[in-house]
This record gives C-alpha cells, structure tokens and sequence, in this order.
C-alpha cells in the first residue's frame, strides 16, 4: 500500500514537471530550476546561460497544415534540442512555440555555439508535414543572456532578455528570422 502511494506521488509529480505534448520540462519547472541555478552559480562562481527560442512562422504551419502537425513540429524541436545538449542542461517548454534551455556552467558565447549548433541541425533534418509528407525545414529566432561574474550572478533579466531579443528578431523585415541574436550581458 505504501510502495503504490509513493509511485503515485512520483508520477504525479513527474507529470507536474513536463510538458505533456514535448516530453520536456515546463516552465513552472524552468522557473523554480532558475532561482535554484542563481543560487548555485553565486555560491560556486560559475555562470550560466540562457538560450530562449521562439519558433518562425508557427502559426502558418498550424493554418496550412492542421494542429496535429503544428504538435510534430513541437515535439521534433524538443527530440532535436535534446540530442544537442547535455544531460545536465535543462530544456523547457517555455509556453506555445517557446522554448527555453538552461545551461549550467555555460558563459554566453558557449550558449550562443549551443543554439547555432541547435539551429543548423534543424536544417539538417527536415520534418514532413501535410498528407503528402512535404519535407519542411523549421527555423527559430533566438536570444542569449548569461549571468557570470560582471553582472553578480543575477538572474533577474535571465528570461526576461533574450525573450526580447527573441522579439526584436522577429518585428524586423523577413530576412531577421531564424537568427540569433547577439550576446549581451544581463
């Protein structure tokens, strides 16, 4: 009886830190991992980084192609993303075509390398969508925030600049998409 209530309770809060559809963690997660890595990055004078991902044209796949394929989409993005960092990154499901990926013990520019590695194996592997399978290539816009030594370890713009960036990419004229942005410190 208690071996089943203790499996309960691991399920449950399993399932309370991922996202159903991706399999990878969820932002409530990614929220409570980040005050923990500010703390750690203090104590231990290590940085780390966050690459923040926003999807291009999402919801055209989702018009053209129907949700079931938007939903492959997501989750072709979080199998690739996970084959690209490292067992100790943590990758989230930010919300919707967002995504967010904690690196531990990263400077920026190592997290800038992580998402051009991230994005140019996306365009090595197409996804096939529509009834006919069209092969398509997924880009994103990205932004890089890392928190070192120059800014004490704050983690108080961590999320909140390179979404910017991520926007700041994407209200520019069609050729910005699928960038990353340059580095700047929080």
């Amino acid at each position: 009886m208690q071996r089943e209530l203790k499996n309960k309770l691991r399920f449950a809060l399993d399932n309370a830190a991922h996202d159903a559809l991706t399999g990878l963690f969820n932002r409530r997660y990614f929220d409570r991992r980040l005050k923990e890595e500010c703390a750690h990055a203090k104590r231990h004078r290590r940085p780390f980084s966050i690459v923040m991902l926003d999807l291009d044209h999402s919801s055209c796949v989702n018009d053209t192609y129907g949700h079931e394929d938007g939903d492959r989409v997501l989750r072709h993005i979080a199998e690739v993303a996970q084959s690209q960092l490292r067992d100790d990154d943590v990758p989230c499901r930010y919300g919707g075509e967002e995504f967010v990926f904690l690196l531990r013990g990263t400077s920026g520019m190592a997290a800038r390398a992580v998402a051009n590695r991230l994005r140019a194996n996306l365009a090595s592997k197409p996804i096939g969508l529509g009834p006919k399978n069209e092969p398509r290539h997924i880009t994103f816009s990205a932004g890089v925030a890392a928190a070192d030594e120059r800014n004490a370890y704050n983690a108080d713009n961590v999320v909140r600049v390179p979404t910017w960036r991520c926007i700041g990419q994407k209200s520019g004229a069609e050729p910005r998409r699928g960038r990353i942005a340059s580095l700047w410190r929080l």
